[in-house]
């Protein structure tokens, strides 16, 4: 091997296989050490509850009607299927490990259309595309969840395997297909056809996209007008023909076109939820704007629209409607940004297209790779600590006789920068969590937590119309516990209020007093009920924003 040839690196598909493999078993460990809350809760109290499989909403045999019901009044996609179903049957630990390994598909998946893997020398290509993914797609938007797992990691992966075992390496998308011959038996086809079917329900965003996406490229080759669908073989026939039914299942849902139609209010204007939620696919637009500003540029663009690669750019495109609709900021713009991604690097490719140093290449594959596991490995100590702590406090509640626990729950919102966010805790104010552990554990009351020092509090002798302060041992939350003055109004469940705290009557005092609602000086504050003693308290929690909370 000459000089020349020795300066330059050739990093092995091996360590992007290593990389992969780390980000998969880091993220199963989170999902282990992330105890099931909010719609995690929901989906596992359908078959199973607290003393075990079969004791939930429904029976086992029952779950088709469930499903129906699902279809009908929720969404179609098949993501909340798995989920539901896996969650009420299967231990969580095994549920988790399933998602650990759906991110690392997910990955190699994109690699592979980013004709990055198999690596062949392309090594530092294939660990920028991994970090793009890692640092910058919005994996702070209640990923910890399993059922959000399911509903965009997993709905990335089955469809981008459906399209690889569409792939030819000669004719293109709509080929042949390659793992299965003409030859294959009847339960062959039927199983390949099954999996297209459910990949196409995974989520209506993703599958509606890609499938907008197909029929241009099948358009651009003229299939469509030379009847080309004939020409295709009967397992590549049921296999599109599955996945673009399983794509109509999901979209025709009522509740998910009740949900686009009249649904909850959006996080914000369309245009600034795409800004916000999908800016990779703006850098796509901005790239094709680009192109169309030069003769030689929109020659380039013309054999990216008609070759397979503008399938790609359709379907981030087709994305944007999703994103725009959704009103969702953060995760909405996910599929869009995976297909942008891919068609981007299959544009320009602008890293594999030079020639990287031996120093230069390695040390970007070795700080990037490193820096991605490094950050989930960190998320997954954090994630280790909120465990324990929430395995307790639930262990208090199911023993608790009127759901009122006096424990201190670590605060997610305080945790260090380089978590991103990906860590979520059980907070006070997290009443749907509260009201799926109410079903879980089949309690009549909801869980009240208080700090732990509450737990000192004489309720007989407390002053009515006064508030008292705790403090925590992780932080002085300002809380109150009270009764309210006569002409106060509080909420009958748990809420939003807004609410002003005095000063202290003295120095001494933890004593405050309780304010007018309506004041220009109000605080925001979560307002929780509760019974002690026989008369009704309040405790509330000041508002402290987190990355990714929905105003």
């Amino acid at each position: 091997m000459s000089d020349r040839q020795k300066s330059y690196i050739n990093i092995p598909t091996l360590w992007v296989l290593s990389v992969v493999a780390a980000h998969a078993v880091a993220w199963s460990v989170m999902y282990i050490f992330t105890l099931p809350m909010g719609d995690d809760l929901i989906y596992t109290s359908i078959l199973r509850r607290a003393d075990g499989i079969g004791t939930g909403a429904y029976a086992v045999w029952e779950f088709p009607r469930y499903w129906a019901r699902h279809w009908m009044y929720t969404n179609g996609r098949s993501a909340n299927l798995f989920a539901s179903l896996f969650m009420g049957i299967l231990p969580h630990w095994m549920v988790s490990v399933m998602c650990g390994m759906a991110v690392g598909a997910m990955y190699l998946f994109v690699l592979y259309f980013c004709r990055l893997f198999p690596c062949k020398g392309r090594g530092v290509a294939a660990t920028v595309v991994i970090a793009v993914i890692a640092f910058l797609f919005p994996w702070w938007d209640s990923f910890s969840l399993i059922d959000v797992n399911f509903n965009y990691v997993w709905a990335t992966a089955m469809p981008l395997a459906v399209l690889v075992m569409l792939r030819h390496d000669g004719r293109g998308w709509l080929g042949r297909v390659g793992s299965i011959s003409d030859r294959s038996g009847l339960i062959t086809t039927a199983c390949v056809a099954m999996f297209c079917l459910f990949a196409g329900m995974i989520h209506e965003a993703a599958t509606l996209s890609l499938c907008a996406g197909i029929v241009w490229t099948a358009w651009m080759r003229g299939d469509i007008s030379s009847g080309g669908w004939r020409r295709m073989s009967r397992q590549l026939r049921w296999m599109l023909g599955a996945f673009f039914a399983g794509a109509a299942v999901a979209a025709l849902s009522p509740g998910i076109i009740m949900r686009a139609v009249g649904g909850s209010s959006p996080d914000d204007v369309w245009w600034v939820v795409v800004l916000k939620s999908a800016p990779i696919t703006l850098i796509l637009l901005f790239v094709i704007l680009m192109s169309l500003m030069s003769r030689n540029g929109r020659d380039r663009l013309r054999r990216v629209m008609v070759s397979d690669r503008g399938m790609w750019v359709v379907s981030a495109i087709a994305g944007l409607a999703f994103v725009a609709v959704g009103g969702i900021v953060g995760r909405s713009g996910w599929f869009s940004q995976i297909f942008a991604l891919i068609a981007l690097w299959q544009w320009y490719d602008p890293v594999g297209r030079y020639r990287v140093s031996l120093v230069d290449g390695g040390l970007v594959a070795l700080s990037l790779g490193m820096s991605a596991v490094v950050q989930m490995v960190e998320v997954d100590r954090y994630s280790y600590i909120g465990w324990k702590a929430d395995s307790e406090l639930r262990s208090l509640y199911a023993a608790s006789p009127d759901g009122i626990v006096c424990y201190d729950m670590p605060d997610d919102s305080r945790l260090p920068l380089w978590v991103f966010s990906r860590v979520r805790y059980l907070r006070p104010e997290d009443d749907y969590t509260h009201y799926g552990l109410r079903l879980y554990y089949k309690k009549d009351c909801p869980l009240i937590n208080l700090p732990a020092s509450a737990a000192a509090i004489d309720w007989a002798n407390f002053r009515p119309c006064k508030a008292l302060k705790f403090e925590t041992k992780y932080l002085t939350i300002g809380s109150v516990a009270l009764m309210p003055p006569a002409d106060a109004v509080f909420p009958e469940s748990p809420g939003w209020a807004r609410l002003y705290v005095g000063k202290a009557e003295s120095a001494e005092s933890q004593h405050f007093n309780i304010y007018d609602f309506g004041s220009q000086y109000c605080s925001r504050n979560w307002v929780i009920p509760f019974e002690k003693e026989g008369r009704t308290y309040y405790y509330t929690r000041p508002y402290r924003p987190h990355w990714g909370d929905r105003f």
